[in-house]
């Protein structure tokens, strides 16, 4: 469920397919993967955009993002099978993958840059959410030594904000704002201080000037991005929302 209180889900019809579906209750729309045999819808974010996952005519399984029924197939390069299950304002990914060798791992997505995640001493590590801020949430497998002797399987939950998300990420900001075309370097600047804030949790950009730049910096991000993010401006609008809710504004 959004904030809207619009939601995502997924169900099984009378011949045992399963069919994604989305919106507000009682106005609930299907959702199916273009040439998918099975569509899991899994997450919505308050701009509407679904994630989820489905699975061929040759049972492989894709990630998927749905905005506005365009649909962007995930896969993560060199993966047996690739699982999306949280998606937030900012469009980033999480999910899961399947390696060649048949280990799990979690993933972060953002502006199509893919970062593993995998849990400590874990054998199978699975991401499931990711906030506005970049914190992740998921799974992981893992044994633990029984005092009666050897070691006894459990599954354990963790958080994490990946690396780079955090920290000194100047050049990063700027490689992101650069590839979703803000050429203008005033305009990567002020995206690069933005992104830098947001992912620290650190609301130094008071709301009014957050609102003057959305407009400066609102343009459509490239191709090569796979429609990370739909605008800058829908992104900017979700930190100042997450700004009011942190210093109590209605």
């Amino acid at each position: 469920m959004n904030n809207l209180g619009h939601i995502a889900g997924f169900y099984v019809d009378s011949g045992g397919r399963e069919h994604g579906f989305s919106g507000a209750p009682g106005h609930l729309q299907s959702l199916d993967a273009p040439a998918a045999v099975d569509t899991r819808a899994e997450a919505i974010n308050d701009w509407g955009q679904v994630a989820g996952s489905y699975t061929d005519g040759s049972g492989n399984t894709h990630g998927f993002v749905d905005r506005s029924g365009e649909f962007t197939t995930v896969d993560i390069p060199g993966a047996k099978s690739t699982t999306v299950s949280g998606i937030n304002d900012w469009g980033q990914l999480v999910g899961s993958y399947t390696d060649s060798s048949g280990t799990g791992h979690g993933f972060v997505q953002t502006f199509g840059r893919v970062e593993t995640l995998d849990a400590p001493s874990a054998t199978r590590t699975d991401a499931y959410g990711i906030n506005n801020l970049g914190d992740v949430v998921g799974t992981a497998e893992v044994s633990t030594p029984n005092p009666g002797g050897g070691t006894v399987p459990g599954t354990e939950v963790w958080v994490a904000k990946p690396s780079f998300l955090h920290g000194n990420a100047t050049d990063t900001a700027l490689a992101v704002a650069s590839a979703a075309g803000l050429s203008s370097p005033s305009d990567q600047q002020t995206l690069g201080s933005l992104l830098q804030s947001a992912g620290a949790g650190n609301w130094s950009h008071l709301e009014t000037t957050l609102a003057s730049v959305a407009g400066t910096v609102a343009k459509a991000p490239a191709p090569s991005l796979g429609g990370g993010l739909d605008n800058i401006a829908a992104a900017i609008s979700g930190m100042i929302m997450d700004y009011n809710h942190a210093t109590g504004v209605s």
